[in-house]
């Protein structure tokens, strides 16, 4: 009776970790160090794949998904997405700490010019905000701050 109940559990757990066909994830690989928009961008050890996922972009540590309609936005907005997703990796799950230390980046390696905010700005400023991140016009002004004048 014991090998029988174990067995079951097994049985059991195998098909809640195993989601149907239909809803698994097909990864495509970009690499450790993807072109993106014409440039090229690394993020420490971090994969990026191309994925069908719900929202733009998600990061996870060691990884980071883009859906295929990333691709067909204007570069400063990729650039800025993909850095933002890669901030999760040094700043965890904060959004605004997220937004920050992407901008930061971009503009100290000079990705992401002055003009680069107004499109960003004009990209997220439509966004009405969601359990983790700012409506558009609140993180707008946020980023426009870390760009220039840091934290």
């Amino acid at each position: 009776m014991k090998t029988l109940t174990v067995s079951l559990f097994l049985i059991v757990l195998a098909a809640i970790l195993s989601p149907p066909a239909a809803a698994q994830v097909i990864l495509q690989p970009m690499g450790i160090a993807p072109i993106i928009a014409g440039q090229t961008l690394t993020c420490g050890g971090a994969v990026s794949y191309v994925a069908a996922i719900p929202d733009i972009a998600m990061a996870s540590p060691g990884v980071l998904l883009f859906r295929p309609d990333f691709f067909y936005l204007p570069p400063f907005i990729q650039w800025y997405i993909y850095t933002h997703e890669c901030a999760h990796q040094y700043v965890g799950s904060n959004e605004r700490a997220a937004d920050c230390w992407a901008i930061q980046l971009g503009r100290d390696q000079g990705f992401l010019p002055p003009q680069a905010i107004q499109q960003i700005c004009a990209f997220t400023f439509p966004n009405p905000g969601d359990w983790t991140h700012l409506p558009g016009p609140i993180r707008c002004a946020e980023m426009q701050m870390c760009y220039a004048h840091g934290q």
